[in-house]
């Protein structure tokens, strides 16, 4: 497996878990607390996919997700306690929908989906 994903999230605890989980399954995880060094990640990295955040600090979550979908058509999760998020994620280009608190089995089956290899 092996492959490489992004966590953006403006709460440290959140991406600490997500490194760890899907470090523990098998992925490589970089992190960014913002949408500033998640731009520049996804320049200098390139993941295979990226969970984001739809409440971040210095951008919306939906603008960056736009980005992130018309300059490098990498797959998104998104992440967000937002009920509306949910409804607009289709819209927006992400290919699935994980709600806060996440369920790590759902997370972890969500991401290996999103790449063909689950």
């Amino acid at each position: 497996m092996n492959e490489l994903i992004m966590a953006v999230d403006d709460n440290e605890r959140i991406l600490a878990s997500i490194k760890l989980l899907l470090g523990r399954a098998g992925f490589r995880v970089i992190t960014a607390a913002n949408g500033r060094d998640a731009q520049r990640l996804l320049e200098s990295e390139r993941p295979s996919l990226v969970l984001l955040d739809m409440s971040l600090p210095d951008t919306s979550g939906a603008a960056l997700l736009k980005d992130i979908r018309r300059v490098s058509g990498v797959p998104v999760i998104v992440l967000s306690a937002l009920v509306e998020a949910e409804r607009s994620v289709g819209k927006a280009g992400a290919v699935q929908f994980v709600s806060k608190p996440f369920d790590p089995a759902d997370l972890v089956q969500k991401v290996k989906l999103a790449l063909g290899s689950g």
